[in-house]
């Protein structure tokens, strides 16, 4: 065998370590040739064997690539790269990608290396790195429109609003096209809707142009789904504006017209929800799309046809509305992508706001603790999808750390990819494989699950997201401990109180008119909170927002919480109860019943002690997370910032007190002032974190 060059044993190495195969040698001798190996890998990749296919073709690269690339190699690599996609291994997808990028060189025609670079740009997408994303679809050499596109619309996304209007312009300017001309009108309505300041009317009149481009769009002929595509676009853009709805709902009934010229049954679902989403929000339409959906294991899509159905229409009875509520949220529970978009977000919020005031109307009380607590489910899931770096295992069990981290990654990318296809219009091809590798990986981190468990009973608690019951959260609590939570309901606020005996509503709910929104009275109220004086905290509670809530939460509570001496606020975002005048009392903050139940099975008893964490408040997930996989230690909340020198010395002050046995919330509870307590001033702006 001739010697060969470095440069190739470099390439060969390299490429060996990523197949990661003892194979890579000659020594390792197979019955086939490569070239039969990469047909039958060819064939059973068509009949939907991707894992196989993948097998077969790593097999014979490894053989085939013993004396460094050639056309041949280069090119099954390619399609092994995109079956490595398909299946939601993300990692061996970027990996042979890279490789690819760095080695074929001319081996790879630039028509395909567009492609490759398309799909990265998906799949990094699909993880959460859009600049990663948008830095792929730069990199093509001779871009197509639709990429183009895309490319603006994650420019749009990470911020980058002028690069994105730079690409909008370009064919905003094209009137011998209609149909580009009219998606880049579209696309620059959406940057002026994402200026600092929107300039409402430069809005105003894109939308008004994108009105009248439409006739230009719908008097063409052929080339149906590009017009669809841009009728979809540009009803999303004119959305934006409240007075241009009936607009984009026209556009949206012309779409879904084009779209049953196609005889595409996916367009044609997608487009009956969205055009009776829109503004008609007729029940039919939506039990039809969603029994579509659920056929076709468009679970995301069936979640938003059910939720539509029970928040849009009138004609339901309240039972089949709670029934479709709790159907509907159950299943985005079970798909919840990282990012569900806006739209499908806003209707997620009214839906959880609606089941809460039908349940309580209904005199359903049990179930709204079901409701709440499968909110807080949601919210734990969105933290835990868009942190990283909570889940640690020892040195001597890395290797199963990193095979959960990388399951958790693949799943969220495919549980996006799935969700993509609803929100984009696009893919529905990639449908069956992403819903077949996502259970197939379910299926695995669930078996690893059980030996982390063994190894961090704590940690695989979290990640198996095990609901809580009533029984189980009233069992965890202590006498004189009393778990309070908002309940923010389609037509008024209220407050649940819970202990070891007792369960329900505290005083009489506060109705909602349209004057005051509870959501951004609570952010207005916190973000003010923070830059008080310690001297006009008093003058501050007798503001509109702490009134408000003075009279809605604290009110009720002091007329019933007398027999209780630590109460546990559950709410996320966090409310400061103990500012808003609630006795004498201990006050804690979480974010969950979860973390209530958690903290009881796994915190060994201790009561205080060690090294005291500050979060911010306004970031209760980071808390959240940090108590969850560390069970036991001291952790507070600061309303506000404060200098490292005085954090440190708050810091040394609260582990002297919890030094002594005491709990966070006893802590802060003489440090304040109460229970003989001297300094006050300052700790009216830290609150004890966990249910200790």
């Amino acid at each position: 065998m001739p010697r060969l060059r470095p440069a190739v044993l470099t390439i060969i190495f390299s490429f060996c370590s990523m197949l990661l195969l003892p194979g890579c040698s000659s020594q390792d001798e197979t019955d086939a040739s490569p070239k039969e190996l990469y047909r039958k890998a060819s064939t059973l990749a068509r009949q939907g064997e991707y894992e196989p296919a993948i097998a077969l073709y790593n097999k014979a690269l490894a053989a085939d690539t013993l004396t460094g690339l050639s056309e041949r190699p280069v090119l099954e690599m390619n399609r092994k790269r995109h079956l490595e996609g398909l299946v939601g291994d993300y990692s061996a997808a970027l990996h042979t990608t890279g490789f690819l990028e760095k080695h074929a060189g001319s081996l790879l025609p630039d028509s395909l290396r567009g492609g490759m670079l398309a799909e990265k740009a998906m799949w990094l997408s699909e993880l959460g790195d859009f600049r990663g994303a948008a830095a792929a679809l730069a990199a093509i050499s001779a871009p197509a429109e639709d990429q183009l596109f895309e490319l603006a619309a994650l420019e749009l996304r990470i911020g980058e609003v002028r690069k994105a209007e730079t690409i909008y312009s370009r064919y905003a300017r094209q009137p011998h096209d209609p149909v580009s001309e009219m998606r880049g009108v579209a696309g620059l309505l959406q940057c002026r809707m994402r200026d600092a300041v929107p300039d409402l009317k430069a809005a105003d009149d894109l939308a008004m142009n994108i009105a009248a481009m439409s006739g230009n769009v719908l008097s063409l002929d052929g080339d149906l789904k590009r017009r669809i595509q841009v009728l979809r676009e540009s009803s999303r853009s004119l959305q934006l504006l409240s007075k241009h709805q009936r607009n984009a709902s026209y556009l949206l009934f012309r779409a879904l017209i084009l779209a049953e010229e196609t005889r595409n049954p996916f367009l044609i679902q997608q487009l009956r929800y969205e055009s009776n989403a829109a503004i008609v929000r007729k029940p039919a339409p939506f039990r039809e799309t969603g029994d579509f959906f659920g056929m076709k294991d468009m679970q995301f899509a069936e979640a938003a046809s059910l939720l539509g159905l029970a928040t849009g229409s009138g004609e339901l009875k309240p039972s089949e509305q709670i029934d479709a509520l709790r159907s509907g949220l159950l299943l985005y529970q079970n798909y919840l992508p990282r990012y569900p978009g806006p739209g499908m977000q806003r209707l997620v919020d009214t839906a959880q706001r609606k089941l809460s005031g039908l349940l309580v109307r209904e005199s359903r009380i049990f179930e709204l603790f079901d409701a709440l607590q499968q909110s807080e489910m949601l919210d734990l899931q969105r933290t835990l999808q868009n942190s990283s770096g909570y889940f640690r295992l020892d040195k001597e069990h890395a290797a199963l750390e990193r095979q959960v981290t990388s399951l958790q990654r693949d799943i969220s990318g495919l549980l996006q990819r799935k969700a993509d296809i609803f929100l984009k219009g696009r893919g529905y091809e990639m449908n069956r494989a992403a819903e077949a590798a996502l259970q197939s990986k379910r299926g695995r981190l669930i078996e690893l699950l059980g030996e982390v468990k063994r190894i961090d009973p704590s940690a695989a608690s979290v990640l198996q997201m095990t609901p809580v019951t009533l029984q189980t959260l009233q069992r965890s609590l202590k006498r004189g401990q009393l778990v309070v939570q908002p309940v923010s309901a389609d037509s008024f606020y209220a407050v649940m109180t819970i202990s070891t005996r007792e369960f329900g509503i505290a005083g009489t709910p506060v109705p909602l008119d349209s004057l005051y929104d509870p959501a951004s009275g609570l952010r207005r109220l916190v973000r003010d909170f923070a830059v008080q004086g310690v001297s006009d905290v008093e003058t501050f509670r007798r503001q509109s927002d702490p009134q408000w809530f003075i009279r809605a939460v604290a009110e009720p509570l002091n007329a019933m919480s007398a027999g209780y001496d630590h109460i546990l606020v559950a709410a996320d975002p966090a409310l400061p109860l103990h500012m808003l005048g609630i006795g004498d009392k201990k006050i804690s903050m979480t974010a969950s019943f979860r973390e209530i139940v958690h903290a009881a099975a796994h915190s060994g008893g201790q009561a205080g002690g060690g090294t005291v964490r500050f979060f911010p408040a306004e970031r209760i997930g980071m808390a959240q997370l940090y108590t969850l996989f560390h069970p036991g230690e001291s952790v507070f909340l600061l309303w506000k910032p404060f200098g490292k020198e005085s954090e440190s010395l708050m810091q040394g002050a609260l582990e002297k007190e919890t030094g002594r046995n005491r709990s966070p919330a006893e802590a802060i509870f003489r440090l304040s002032g109460s229970s003989g307590g001297t300094e006050t001033g300052k700790w009216i702006f830290v609150s004890a974190y966990g249910s200790r």
